[in-house]
């Protein structure tokens, strides 16, 4: 009865289409595999015998043949569960955008320690292939260690992802990073932050569940531990109105710091543009270091959660701080913000716990 079982469920799953890493064998618990042999080793399905709507050069095809075991595949996402993969993937987006995979999952604990820095990441929906939505990227719970974005003299936006601009939407869910390094030339205008250094113009950025922990960011104009600076854009050629969600989330034992930058616990810069909209829920800011220096006389800009709120509106909700040195310059904050800059039409307001305090 028990061979009669595993013959039928090999059969059904040899009809059935795999996804990345999808097991050869699913078998109830307890049962062996015919012969007592132990459990094959998953297929990955990273490369593929394309169809022929793509080119040998278009590495990662979202349908075709896995060269390894023959199946039938349609991939909607990536999977990654080592240094080097998720490095190549960094380094060769183009060719992962290009073919309609606009989700990565993270699979396993992954220790960047061995790879060289981790590049410039720009979606900017403005330019092909990066005119598409709903980028995904799903950590399942694990963590990337020792990401480090290297040069302190860049004047570029630094961050996980670095840049993102022109209607583009991203969620990142459940991912850490632990001991990272995320760093950019104080003087410049940029932003800079663990999960992303600089948004506008995206009309949707969403980040559940993800930490930042023991790592150190730095520089930029705009420097915060979850991203530097988010806003919508008003000019002419748009508007274009940005959501912004932080949920769920933290930043622990991180030091934080820039020269005459705005500098929060979880970001930089909040709205700065009337077409935008920050809520943060359920999010944390433990034993962390955030400093801001050189700034002008008075001029605080430092905060244990954020460092200025400029002309959007943002709402914080059950956001809780612990334990951390604020200090922008000579002053000691203890407040949530650094400064409000609502600007000359009163634009803006910042919402904290049902509090509101408007421009």
């Amino acid at each position: 009865m028990k061979k009669c079982l595993i013959i039928v469920l090999a059969v059904l799953m040899s009809l059935t289409a795999c996804t990345n890493r999808t097991p050869i064998w699913i078998l109830p618990p307890g049962v062996l595999y015919p012969d007592n042999e132990p459990a094959p080793e998953p297929c990955k399905h990273l490369e593929l015998e394309a169809t022929d709507w793509f080119d040998d050069g278009q590495h990662y095809p979202s349908a075709g043949k896995c060269k390894s075991c023959g199946e039938s595949v349609t991939r909607t996402s990536i999977e990654i569960g080592t240094a080097e993969e998720l490095a190549t993937l960094g380094e060769d987006l183009s060719k992962f955008y290009d073919i309609g995979c606009y989700t990565i999952s993270i699979i396993d604990d992954i220790d960047m320690s061995t790879e060289k820095e981790w590049p410039y990441i720009n979606l900017d929906g403005s330019k092909v292939p990066y005119n598409k939505k709903d980028f995904v990227v799903n950590g399942n719970g694990h963590s990337i260690k020792n990401l480090s974005t290297g040069d302190t003299t860049t004047t570029q936006n630094s961050g996980f992802i670095a840049n993102i601009w022109s209607a583009v939407t991203l969620e990142i869910n459940n991912l850490t990073l632990i001991e990272a390094t995320v760093t950019a030339d104080s003087g410049s205008s940029n932003g800079v932050g663990g999960f992303i250094g600089y948004m506008q113009a995206t009309e949707s950025v969403k980040l559940n569940n993800c930490h930042v922990i023991d790592s150190t960011i730095s520089g930029g104009h705009w420097t915060g531990g979850i991203y530097g600076y988010g806003a919508g854009y008003s000019g002419k050629d748009g508007p274009v109105f940005t959501n912004i969600l932080i949920e769920g989330c933290s930043v622990e034992g991180t030091n934080i710091s820039s020269i005459n930058a705005s500098t929060g616990g979880i970001m930089g810069h909040a709205g700065g543009d009337k077409d935008t909209a920050i809520t943060v829920e359920n999010t944390k800011v433990i034993d962390c270091e955030i400093t801001s220096t050189g700034n002008k006389e008075g001029d605080i800009k430092a905060g244990n959660i954020l460092g200025t709120n400029g002309i959007g509106d943002t709402v914080l909700k059950n956001v809780t701080f612990e334990n951390n040195d604020v200090t922008s310059d000579d002053t000691v904050v203890t407040e949530a913000y650094g400064r409000l800059e609502f600007g000359t039409n009163n634009d803006g307001s910042l919402t904290i716990d049902d509090v509101k305090i408007s421009g």
